[in-house]
């Protein structure tokens, strides 16, 4: 069943409107689901009870867009919108690498102090041994 074409831009702009079935208010459009041709195919509708239902397009009877109302066509129902459900991973031939541990503060001080022993020696080094070089003496 193709919809209409001022159908299709109502859909297309219909967030945030009240959903209505016959039997009274059923939620609010959380969002609108486009189809493989770039055409809305779906509303999310988050339900009073906290739940999340899927309006088909083609069970929308009319929208309209001053009232901000989304009516469900009789006999058309709001399908129950699960959460998702993620599959396990397979094993991978390869092993994943281990994961990277960052350094503790205490570590990082350690080769900041260590690193300064180090410059600190070199120059004094250079101080008395290029001199010492220089003279061919010791002091």
């Amino acid at each position: 069943m193709s919809l209409t074409v001022a159908l299709t831009e109502a859909l297309r702009a219909s967030d945030g409107f009240t959903v209505w079935t016959p039997d009274g208010r059923d939620g609010v459009v959380e969002e609108v689901w486009l189809g493989p041709d770039a055409e809305p195919s779906a509303l999310a509708v988050g339900r009073p009870d906290g739940s999340r239902g899927l309006l088909l397009a083609e069970d929308v009877g009319a929208v309209d867009p001053v009232g901000g109302r989304v009516a469900v066509r009789p006999g058309a129902r709001i399908l129950e919108l699960g959460g998702p459900h993620p599959e396990p991973a397979e094993p991978s031939a390869t092993p994943a690498a281990a994961p990277q541990r960052e350094r503790s503060l205490l570590a990082s001080i350690a080769v900041l102090y260590a690193m300064l022993l180090v410059i600190v020696l070199a120059v004094t080094g250079l101080s008395f041994g290029v001199p010492w070089l220089v003279a061919g003496r010791p002091f």
